[in-house]
């Protein structure tokens, strides 16, 4: 994805150089200043939905998480409030000339004591962040907006910015798409498969017929039309296999990894719902944004190969039973 670089304003070099040295024997302020920017955006938020209720996107519970990862040595401050837009990142976090910056800079330098103060009142207090870290990322999207923007910067005088390969970490929620969480659906795809965008279900109906759902991979759901990543899918057209790799029409980490339908973890799915009659008659159908989680994955020789020896578990023979109808009927058109 295209990646855009900025040099932050003169102010700002100042201040950053500031707090990595001045202020570095009280580090943990920088805790309390991300905590406060998310309390004020999910206020913020709060206060635009009076007017636009649509723009909490059926999640009106406003909430900041915080998330350690020990192992990658990460820190993660989550909000679910008014989030940014790629013109609010390099005006609010590359030039903040508005909201005081050289004002307090030039006040720092002989605030002794009173510096900790100083960083909350002048609405500087994100760049606290680089007290402790080496690299600050700031992945958002702003309410009511369909792309999602990944900000970075060492603080070393430069940032950039670029459209988000990790999508949209979207909330799925069954406010706006059918819960089939509950059902057991399988995938069944090859035994080297690296993603897995189809899953399947069927159970009989007690009429000698079977219902069934198929579900899909929801891509749209995390590819918007006309963003960076629309336009790039575009370029390439389809996935390329070779015998010893893929080359993904998208990013790995969606093709691979959010648009893969997995074992236990809800996705994103279009899903199918037909009715079968006794005669393998397609009876009935209806078209639904679901939530699906996948029961198991199961390749396609452990499938065949337990219908074989005739000791599959249910949910397998209700799919050869499905299977069975529809191929009777086929054969009857043919």
């Amino acid at each position: 994805m295209a990646v855009e670089k900025f040099t932050f304003q003169t102010e700002v070099s100042k201040l950053l150089d500031i707090v990595a040295h001045s202020l570095y024997s009280h580090k943990e302020i920088f805790l309390r200043e991300l905590i406060s920017n998310a309390s004020d955006a999910c206020d913020r938020l709060r206060y635009e939905v009076l007017t636009e209720p649509k723009l909490t996107e059926g999640d009106a519970d406003f909430r900041i998480t915080l998330a350690i990862d020990k192992k990658a040595k990460t820190l993660t401050v989550s909000d679910n409030g008014i989030g940014m837009d790629h013109d609010d990142l390099t005006g609010a976090l590359g030039t903040i000339a508005r909201s005081g910056t050289q004002a307090f800079v030039d006040r720092l330098d002989g605030a002794g004591e009173d510096k900790l103060a100083m960083i909350g009142q002048f609405g500087v207090g994100f760049y606290s962040s680089f007290i402790v870290a080496k690299k600050v990322e700031v992945l958002t999207r702003k309410a009511g907006g369909k792309d999602a923007w990944l900000w970075s910067s060492d603080g070393r005088g430069e940032f950039t910015i670029a459209e988000a390969e990790r999508a949209v970490d979207l909330p799925l929620s069954p406010d706006h798409r059918e819960d089939l969480r509950d059902v057991p659906i399988v995938a069944i795809d090859p035994a080297d498969a690296r993603d897995h965008d189809d899953a399947i279900w069927a159970e009989p109906d007690g009429k000698g017929g079977y219902r069934a759902i198929i579900a899909i991979a929801d891509v749209s759901y995390y590819v918007r039309p006309g963003g960076e990543l629309d336009r790039e899918a575009r370029k390439r057209g389809n996935s390329v296999y070779f015998p010893d790799r893929v080359v993904p029409m998208l990013p790995e980490v969606l093709s691979a990894d959010v648009c893969s339908l997995k074992q236990d973890v809800d996705r994103a799915a279009m899903a199918c719902h037909i009715s079968i009659d006794k005669h393998g008659k397609v009876s009935d159908w209806r078209f639904t944004r679901a939530i699906v989680r996948l029961a198991r994955n199961i390749a396609y020789e452990d499938a065949q190969a337990a219908i074989d020896a005739g000791d599959a578990p249910e949910y397998l023979q209700n799919l050869w039973g499905a299977w069975k109808l529809l191929f009777k009927a086929r054969q009857a058109r043919d």
